[in-house]
């Protein structure tokens, strides 16, 4: 067992990220006192070897918390991976809190990177709550970002942990664990033509598009579907995603919006429908996962995730699904810490909503699911976070990377090379109404093959 001392400030900080990375990530037995002392303290039984680790952002007073006196701030210095090998996407770390070394002496290191104090910043999206700057839905961007989200840093950061544990006690063994590839598919839109006079006006949008060809096949696929054949609207995806889920042995994680308060914003579909209840008991007998989809303005109004997810269970309890427990997406990935509370408080297990609308990568520094820290109230959640890597529209939408499917495929695969590098989760969000184009349908299949 690992012997961990800590000090007596910010115990509930402190505690939650050795706890996180020790029994979480490595998977470690360990006891944690508290004492006085400037530094984070290992020992290990039967052994006189000490790791020292050193304070940088856990120095702060506690008027401090919370302000931009306490932010990590580019440029970064980097950390030499060739002078202290370990695990690293690059032969550089950036080092956001403490300094870039590491001391031997006989039996004893020190770690001068500060690597709870880095972890917990990320993983807690301590930034967020101090720079208040959000775009038009109200999500904070990665443009306001001051961290690196384009790899996972706080894997890195816990192989470095995990490089000096072994260094001295190479005895210690830690937990296995196993890449995964995870789709899910947020349901946003149900069918593309749910009347008549959907045909005309989706044909008018695709051939302002330039979309000639592709135009009239929808078209044709849309009166199809509204003379009785609904398996022919382009957005019905649902059985094939499924299908190619099963093919690869995966399970694939279905989002729906039960509750509409912001309107067509929310989504195009009653939850309570007859085709809609067909669909949740066809996606629970194949074995697959339902979720919640909160709503546009969950975010902002408390109380309504409560009735969305109330609906939820309702229905499913109705239609004989007996699903162990459910997972939550924001709509938008509009999320905030209340966000987590509320989901915390209805016994969700996983929140998956911490991803940028812009760009792909790893917003919160990692590809391992975590449990929640709660800022507001300065406590560990029971809620988990499975982080978001990949979100179709991120790379789709002009506004956002605006990506063409090679080269949307080159970074998709960067990204699943990366998370199956520390054996993570490779999150993927594709709408299951963004498979018209026989190209994305081809891209979301390589998306989904294992690296």
């Amino acid at each position: 067992m690992l012997k961990i001392q800590i000090p007596e400030t910010w115990a509930s900080e402190r505690e939650y990220i050795v706890s996180v990375l020790f029994e979480e990530f490595l998977g470690l037995e360990i006891s944690v006192t508290k004492g006085k002392i400037d530094h984070t303290l290992c020992q290990c039984e039967g052994s006189n070897c000490t790791l020292k680790i050193k304070d940088d952002f856990f120095s702060m007073k506690p008027s401090e918390w919370q302000t931009e006196k306490t932010l990590a701030n580019p440029p970064f210095s980097k950390f030499n991976v060739k002078k202290w090998p370990f695990l690293c996407t690059s032969s550089e770390l950036p080092v956001l809190f403490g300094l870039p070394d590491i001391d031997i002496h006989e039996e004893n290191l020190c770690i001068h990177v500060d690597i709870f104090g880095a972890c917990f910043y990320m993983l807690s999206r301590y930034e967020e709550s101090v720079l208040h700057e959000r775009d038009p839905h109200g999500r904070f961007s990665s443009k306001t970002a001051r961290t690196p989200y384009d790899r996972p840093l706080v894997n890195e950061y816990t192989e470095l942990l995990w490089s000096c544990l072994s260094f001295l006690w190479p005895f210690l063994s830690r937990k296995q664990k196993t890449f995964r590839l995870m789709p899910s598919h947020d349901v946003d839109f149900l069918l593309r033509y749910p009347h008549w006079t959907s045909i005309g006006y989706e044909l008018a949008k695709d051939m302002i598009r330039q979309k000639w060809g592709l135009a009239f096949h929808l078209a044709f696929k849309g009166i199809q579907s509204r003379l009785g054949d609904i398996e022919k609207d382009p957005y019905n995806t649902f059985d094939w995603l499924m299908s190619e889920s099963e093919k690869k042995n995966l399970v694939s994680t279905f989002y729906f919006i039960t509750h509409k308060p912001a309107g067509k914003k929310d989504c195009s579909y009653e939850f309570k429908s007859p085709f809609i209840r067909k669909l949740l008991k066809n996606i629970h007998e194949r074995g697959h996962l339902i979720g919640l989809h909160g709503s546009y303005l969950s975010s902002e109004k408390r109380g309504l995730l409560s009735q969305e997810f109330s609906l939820l269970k309702q229905v499913c309890e109705e239609e004989k699904i007996n699903q162990v427990s459910f997972e939550n997406r924001q709509h938008f990935l509009k999320v905030t810490p209340e966000t987590w509370l509320e989901l915390n408080e209805l016994n969700l297990s996983h929140d998956s909503s911490l991803g940028f609308a812009e760009c792909a990568g790893f917003r919160s520094g990692t590809c391992y699911e975590y449990p929640i820290y709660d800022l507001v109230n300065q406590k560990k959640l029971t809620l988990k976070q499975r982080p978001l890597v990949v979100m179709d529209c991120s790379l789709q939408e002009k506004k956002y990377m605006n990506l063409s499917p090679e080269k949307a495929l080159t970074h998709i695969q960067s990204l699943k090379k990366t998370c199956a590098l520390f054996k993570g989760d490779f999150t993927l969000l594709w709408h299951n109404h963004r498979l018209m184009n026989p190209e994305y349908q081809q891209l979301y299949l390589k998306a989904i093959d294992h690296p």
